[in-house]
């Protein structure tokens, strides 16, 4: 794991410059890697996760430091069908019953189905979830669940989750993570995404006086390399 953490402004100040310059592929170094991820909340750090468990070499990007995230405010829970008397088509029954018509079935039904692997997964990494006396796991009943399927961490249940897999993405040895990015723009070629422009720190992006990452399946054996610490970077 390499942490490229830039400098933060100071209080006040935004971490978004006010005008933005060009890019020019020619001047500004490159960082290569198989994949990068925009944002640091729990679905990038789990998109991360995935493509690195899998063998890719994975850039993050996130604008604020990792705890700065709508993921680490939600507080009562997750919802999964883990004991005898409950089952998904109740689940996803009681699902679209509160959902008043808004509710689509088959979004729905995938969410549902697939709620018991993703919290076994993050039962896996280490997320503290309150059990009782017996080691099992403690299920609340909140809005329209018709019986207890909640796990939680207290009221904390976000941060308990964003910290650990947080702690998941920092240790593991194919991410880099990098805040304070600022991502303005994306890059594609024919007419599909290759990258992305970020702007690092306080300052305007400038040409000559950046970093620049490259991403290519082609180049996935490549080791990867990073250009000197700079003000800005570009992400392909």
């Amino acid at each position: 794991m390499r942490d490229r953490t830039t400098a933060r402004p100071t209080p006040g100040e935004s971490p978004i410059p006010t005008s933005l310059g060009g890019y020019d592929s020619r001047i500004v170094p490159n960082l290569q890697t198989d994949v990068v991820v925009i944002g640091a909340g729990l679905a990038g750090c789990t998109a991360a996760l995935t493509a690195a468990d899998a063998g890719a070499s994975v850039l993050l990007l996130a604008k604020t430091e990792f705890a700065e995230s709508n993921s680490a405010y939600a507080q009562g829970g997750l919802a999964a069908v883990v004991h005898e008397g409950d089952s998904a088509d109740l689940h996803v029954a009681d699902t679209l019953r509160v959902g008043a018509g808004l509710a689509d079935a088959t979004v729905a039904q995938a969410i549902v189905g697939e709620s018991p692997e993703i919290l076994s997964w993050l039962l896996s990494l280490g997320v503290d979830f309150d059990t009782g006396d017996d080691g099992k796991l403690l299920l609340s009943r909140e809005g329209g669940h018709s019986v207890n399927r909640v796990v939680h961490h207290g009221d904390a249940t976000g941060v308990a989750i964003q910290t650990t897999v947080e702690r998941a993405v920092l240790t593991h040895p194919n991410i880099t993570t990098r805040t304070g990015a600022y991502v303005r723009d994306v890059l594609l070629n024919e007419g599909h995404c290759a990258g992305a422009v970020a702007c690092v720190g306080s300052g305007e992006f400038a040409p000559g006086d950046g970093c620049s990452a490259r991403s290519s399946r082609r180049q996935r054996k490549e080791p990867g390399h990073m250009g000197k610490p700079c003000g800005s970077a570009t992400v392909r």
